[in-house]
């Protein structure tokens, strides 16, 4: 048995697309940041096991980072040709990558600035994790 469900016409504005413009983006994003950090404290505290240098992984994830703001960035001016105000209204009210930032330019650098801090935080926290001995 088969569920169909009607598509509907405009733009999606429910579910996580409530809180962000690019909750799918986010979500991959925040998935390859941890996966990154994995690969990086395993790189650097395994005599470097890797096809590729920890400097080379860490550079790819920002990469991805660009390449999907890029993305974004063509698809918001894509539905603001389609769409027009509603979708400017619609921006308003949802963040770029961050729920509760919706003013222009600020979301879009606010956003970025929070997963290039998240990804900081988390080479640090893989740097110093596997250094600590424990005591006793």
């Amino acid at each position: 048995m088969a569920i169909y469900k009607r598509r509907t016409t405009g733009f999606v504005t429910s579910g996580p697309y409530r809180y962000v413009r690019h909750p799918q983006y986010v979500g991959f994003l925040l998935l390859t940041s941890g996966l990154t950090a994995w690969s990086y404290w395993i790189q650097t505290h395994t005599f470097g096991i890797s096809w590729i240098p920890y400097q080379a992984t860490v550079a790819l994830w920002f990469a991805v980072l660009a390449a999907y703001v890029g993305l974004a960035l063509a698809e918001e001016r894509y539905l603001l040709n389609e769409y027009g105000q509603d979708y400017l209204d619609y921006r308003e009210s949802a963040g770029f990558f961050i729920p509760g930032v919706t003013k222009r330019p600020n979301d879009i650098l606010t956003s970025v600035s929070v997963l290039i801090v998240l990804m900081v935080l988390l080479l640090l926290f893989s740097t110093y994790w596997g250094s600590v001995t424990p005591t006793g």
